[in-house]
């Protein structure tokens, strides 16, 4: 693994959903509706201040085209916060 994926893999979970949004060239409103939520939600995700529920965190490992694992660790529904 190189340091880049290091670095990434050890970033917060809502950090690496900011970083995916920005590589991807979206707004957080586009984020949000690509993620099927709204966009005051999406921006609740994004800063930290509240987890996304498991169906959530699917719609956002979908949207970025990246396994749930790599955004959020461990993926399991009863590990939901």
């Amino acid at each position: 693994m190189n340091t880049i994926q290091t670095f990434v893999q050890d970033m917060p979970w809502n950090k690496k959903i900011a970083i995916l949004r920005l590589a991807k060239g979206w707004s957080q409103e586009k984020a949000a509706n690509e993620c099927g939520t709204t966009k005051k939600n999406y921006w609740i995700w994004e800063s930290g201040k509240k987890y996304p529920r498991f169906n959530n965190r699917r719609c956002i490992a979908i949207a970025f085209g990246v396994p749930m694992i790599d955004i959020f660790g461990d993926i399991s529904e009863k590990n939901a916060i």
